[in-house]
């Protein structure tokens, strides 16, 4: 009979069960599932919650506090294979990431692991910050001590490491063999195929090794590999763990309520991000979720260079009164309210005029209001803006403002394009549920003359959309942000000839910027 040591019986039990590693060696309380009766209190007091009211009654919600999703997530990752994690928003997907890595560093000796992310900042602030956590919260001793960590790497012998490597070109992805190995997509709908495609190359680099890939994120565009992994064909290879908001007691019922009513059930970033689910997004969307997720996580983005603002002015009423900076590529929302008189509005802009180069104002209606105001006090950088007026690019664009819309669509997809951080490129959203909302969710189509027309507010409101205030007042804030004389003359005397009456016009083309 072999005699086998402790050590090796206590290293083959932890290789078949990483749940219980993690509790053996890590301070943590793993995430469970909600409780059914309490879910379905909140029904019964909220019956608008359709979606999660017909899955609780079809069976299709896994629910039990006396169950944890994380343990049952790690428990199947033991052997080697192909994992997706589809999860909602705050489920623990990067804390799950940083847990899994962490085993199989311990449990495999000689192992390599190779991370990515959508964005460089997702990766270096988000995961391999959550791997540096739980390796300072380790009980008991793991292979990548808090000591051994750098920001994006851990070195423990000449072939046993994890380093992260950012999703920009394919050749980084080459030359990764061993053993064991494992690949680690952090948000991984924002990677691209090229990516996949070298992920693939490094499988077929290790025909005798365990190999493990694991992608993880809430759901985005309907499009790309992540949702080909979690659908049709390429699934049936993939172990696809899906999970919703209303199945985590990591979320509050209220906060899902709150966005809810927020956004609306049907919205794009409602089903991504609490019902960690694939919107059904149409091809006609302005912008795709996709494209405005990849924007709100440049968190790193340095506000640095011309600034614009935009104004979208409401005066009683559900609809906002919008300020909104942009800064280089950084935008910002400065002040949102509702129900305030234009006096206060007024107030305002005097003093938010002081705080960029430009400010554009919507000076239809209300807005006129204003505008006229602040050229009698003599306040400088007011640009009033007509989304109706005619285009610059006019044989492209049905209206000023459905070109507004498309400039600002192709910074988003810069950025969802961007292979590393530059912050002369695309645009740095803030992650405001509403704006991102707004955004995703504005339509557009191709006349029969071929120029572009985005969805009226008007047509938006018929579908059961709010006005969409914050999208708007981004969208100004972009355009007027290009309006320096010393750089496109051209595009402040479009707009002049555009203002309404020559003394406006006048009055922009003599503006002291």
């Amino acid at each position: 009979m072999v005699n086998i040591s402790e050590e090796a019986r206590l290293l083959n039990f932890y290789r078949h069960r990483p749940d219980r590693w993690t509790e053996h060696h890590l301070d943590i309380q793993l995430a469970r599932y909600r409780s059914k009766d309490q879910l379905e209190e909140f029904l019964t007091l909220f019956p608008q919650h359709t979606w999660a009211k017909q899955r609780l009654n079809m069976g299709k919600l896994v629910l039990g506090e006396n169950r944890s999703y994380q343990a049952e997530a790690l428990a199947r990752m033991a052997e080697p294979g192909f994992y997706a994690f589809k999860w909602a928003n705050g489920t623990a997907k990067t804390a799950t990431a940083a847990i899994i890595v962490h085993w199989f560093l311990s449990c495999y000796p000689g192992a390599r692991v190779v991370t990515t992310a959508g964005t460089w900042s997702q990766l270096r602030e988000q995961l391999w910050r959550e791997l540096e956590i739980w390796a300072r919260r380790a009980k008991k001793l793991i292979a990548a001590s808090s000591k051994r960590m750098g920001k994006t790497h851990v070195n423990l012998d000449a072939d046993w490491a994890a380093f992260g490597r950012a999703a920009t070109e394919e050749s980084t992805f080459e030359g990764v063999h061993g053993d064991y190995v494992m690949l680690l997509f952090d948000e991984a709908k924002a990677i691209n195929p090229g990516i996949y495609n070298a992920a693939r190359r490094i499988l077929r680099g290790n025909p005798d090794g365990k190999f493990w890939w694991i992608c993880l994120s809430s759901p985005g565009s309907p499009t790309g590999p992540f949702f080909d992994i979690c659908h049709g064909d390429a699934s049936r290879r993939w172990h696809v763990f899906s999970l919703s908001a209303y199945e985590s007691s990591r979320i509050q019922l209220e906060q899902i309520h709150e966005d809810l009513l927020d956004l609306g059930e049907t919205s794009p970033l409602f089903v991504s991000m609490d019902l960690g689910e694939f919107p059904d997004e149409g091809e006609d969307a302005v912008i795709p979720l996709s494209w405005v997720q990849a924007a709100a996580a440049r968190v790193n983005a340095a506000p640095v260079g011309r600034s614009g603002g935009g104004l979208d002015i409401a005066r009683y009423g559900n609809a906002e009164s919008v300020f909104t900076k942009k800064e280089g590529v950084v935008l910002t929302l400065e002040d949102v309210y509702t129900n305030r008189s234009l006096a206060v509005t007024v107030g305002k802009a005097r003093i938010f005029a002081n705080k960029v180069h430009a400010l554009g104002i919507d000076d239809v209606g209300m807005g006129g209001g204003v505008t006229d105001i602040l050229r009698d006090q003599h306040v400088k950088g007011i640009i009033p803006l007509n989304a109706g007026a005619r285009a610059r690019h006019p044989d492209q664009f049905v209206n000023a403002g459905t070109e507004w819309a498309w400039n600002f669509r192709e910074l988003c997809r810069a950025s969802f394009e961007l292979k590393e951080e530059d912050d002369s490129k695309g645009i740095a959203l803030p992650n405001d549920k509403i704006l991102m909302h707004q955004l995703a969710a504005r339509k557009y189509r191709i006349r029969p003359d071929g120029k572009l027309q985005i969805e009226s507010k008007e047509d938006m409101k018929k579908r059961g959309e709010k006005s969409p205030d914050r999208a708007d007042s981004a969208f100004m804030a972009n355009w007027v942000q290009a309006m320096n004389p010393a750089n496109d003359r051209e595009l402040l005397k479009h707009v002049a000839e555009e203002a309404v009456g020559n003394k406006v016009g006048n009055t922009i083309l003599e503006m002291d910027f």
